[in-house]
């Protein structure tokens, strides 16, 4: 029973000009059920006025849609270019930490960006890690400027040889860095 009716029927119940009186003492073994002054086959929710429709909300003004910007063909703009590409044991303030091509199982490995972007349209580049010719992990990195620094890492699990590639949105491969893992 929703909450509106119970207290209405509470009220109405409170409220009763008289109570029915007390029945008489019985022997009758079967426990007595109150029945608050109506007949048990009554539905109260018939006696109990319609619980009000609730308003409808106010129509906000719609705000005018704000334009999107055109959508722009990756293969129309000018290619991103790999200025830098290196794999390193770490990065800090944005600069490479201790490059290498050798690392040791476990580790995590680095690999730090310098991209130029001639279109200044904000772009994408995934690092897709290969070790032994099959695919390990494909990480997204955005492009938001004329030049941009950006990397990603991956700890590395299994000896023997690895490769990241810098990948545009065309799925051109702009630079591939492979490296070696040992025990």
């Amino acid at each position: 029973m929703r909450p509106t009716l119970l207290i209405l029927l509470l009220l109405l119940v409170g409220c009763g000009d008289e109570s029915p009186p007390a029945p008489e003492p019985t022997a009758s073994p079967e426990p007595v059920t109150p029945t608050f002054g109506y007949p048990a086959d009554v539905d109260l929710g018939e006696l109990l006025p319609a619980e009000p429709a609730t308003p409808a909300p106010r129509a906000r003004p719609t705000p005018a849609p704000t334009p999107e910007p055109p959508a722009v063909d990756a293969t129309k703009l000018a290619a991103i270019e790999v200025t830098t590409a290196v794999l390193a044991h770490g990065v800090e303030d944005r600069r490479p930490v201790r490059e290498a091509a050798v690392f040791k199982e476990g580790v995590e490995v680095h690999c730090f960006n310098r991209l130029a972007n001639p279109s200044d349209v904000r772009r994408r580049v995934r690092h897709v890690w290969f070790h032994e010719g099959e695919r390990k992990s494909s990480i997204a990195l955005s492009v938001k400027g004329k030049t941009w620094r950006t990397w990603s890492s991956i700890p590395v699990y299994g000896p023997g040889a690895w490769r990241v590639d810098i990948v545009d949105e065309a799925d051109r491969v702009l630079k591939s860095l492979p490296f070696t893992v040992e025990r």
